[in-house]
């Protein structure tokens, strides 16, 4: 099981979003593909797993798997759905078995897409929410070092505490709609204005 990781924010990830966007570019050319940088790591001065998440939106899903041949050509490995019905999940590891990128494909307008889109933009524009995740991660990374799954269980966007967490930004950028539960452990996370997740 991969040893959950989270550091101290790195101002090289963005940059190595750039260099890998510009290179899935140059290899999935006029493939009328959308690259995003998305996740924790997007978030200017958040802590979180040294891994580049990026969000690529196509207009089908045919379209992605026929880029089969691209996609070894880069280096990356297939994980399919990878849980997640609607996405397609790529990952490229390092020379040590590290995994560096993972790319997250979704159908364009999908409600998984705007999901990463508003998770994502809410956490730029709001400082203290950003900085109270920051402090839950780490925490769970030390509680849960060898357990990613029991991380991911109260962690967003994925798990049913990020539904609760995307629904506090109805209005930024995208409505979006509680539709689960939200976990104890993070329980006041977005306490603050007209958004709580008491």
């Amino acid at each position: 099981m991969p040893r959950v990781t989270v550091t101290a924010y790195d101002p090289e990830w963005p940059l190595r979003f750039a260099a890998e966007r510009d290179r899935i570019e140059a290899a999935l050319r006029d493939s009328g593909f959308a690259l995003h940088h998305i996740g924790s790591a997007s978030v200017t001065g958040l802590a979180a797993k040294p891994v580049v998440d990026m969000l690529l939106e196509s207009e089908t899903l045919a379209i992605v798997d026929a880029r089969g041949a691209a996609r070894v050509a880069l280096g990356y490995e297939a994980s399919g759905a990878f849980v997640i019905e609607g996405r397609r999940d790529f990952r490229l590891t390092d020379a040590h078995s590290v995994r560096r990128f993972q790319r997250h494909a979704f159908e364009r307008g999908s409600d998984r897409a705007a999901r990463h889109h508003a998770f994502r933009d809410y956490l730029r524009t709001h400082r203290k929410v950003a900085e109270a995740d920051a402090v839950l991660k780490l925490a769970l990374a030390a509680h849960h070092r060898d357990d990613m799954a029991a991380q991911g269980r109260v962690h967003p966007p994925s798990s049913a505490v990020g539904t609760r967490l995307v629904s506090c930004a109805a209005r930024y950028p995208r409505p979006r709609k509680p539709s689960m539960s939200v976990s104890n452990e993070y329980s006041a996370i977005c306490h603050h204005g007209s958004c709580s997740l008491r």
